[in-house]
């Protein structure tokens, strides 16, 4: 599986509000992507880990909550040309080896720790990807590919 986006990730509701804030400093924040079954939908009222959990994918090779992203420390970068915000330029691929899972969406988060490795029910949501088709992987490495401009991209209101 390797996924590629060109367009804009669809951000939950309250994240801009947070990130202007300055309320998570994305650059030291654990950010994670975690994969989701076709029942899973964006909302762009859901705020938190336990209102999508339910969703989370299972299979061989698969961690539940997903994986943290490595990125070189970007901070949030205005591009002015663009008009817009970004993060996350140069994140490394996201990969699951020896998975048997089939996905239909990603979804970006700030992990916190629940005590024993998974996410906190109050971990925040960033923002949310539905892929083109199902995406099913047999015994191989599943593999989410981020663009080099950036993990997510928005304008603040």
């Amino acid at each position: 599986m390797a996924t590629k986006y060109t367009e804009e990730v669809k951000l939950y509701g309250h994240i801009s509000k947070i990130i202007e804030q300055g309320d998570i400093d994305l650059a030291t924040a654990d950010i994670r992507v975690a994969l989701f079954d076709n029942v899973h939908a964006y909302d762009i009222t859901h705020t938190k880990w336990s209102d999508i959990k339910a969703n989370e994918v299972e299979g061989e090779g698969y961690d539940e909550g997903g994986k943290a992203i490595t990125h070189d420390g970007d901070k949030l970068t205005f591009e002015a040309n663009l008009g817009r915000y970004s993060f996350g330029k140069n994140a490394e691929d996201t990969e699951w080896p020896n998975a048997t899972l089939t996905a239909h969406h990603k979804v970006v988060y700030v992990f916190q720790d629940a005590g024993d490795g998974t996410p906190h029910d109050n971990s925040l949501l960033i923002g949310s990807w539905k892929f083109e088709s199902a995406v099913t992987v047999e015994n191989g490495t599943a593999i989410v590919q981020w663009s080099s401009g950036g993990i997510f991209r928005f304008v603040l209101p």
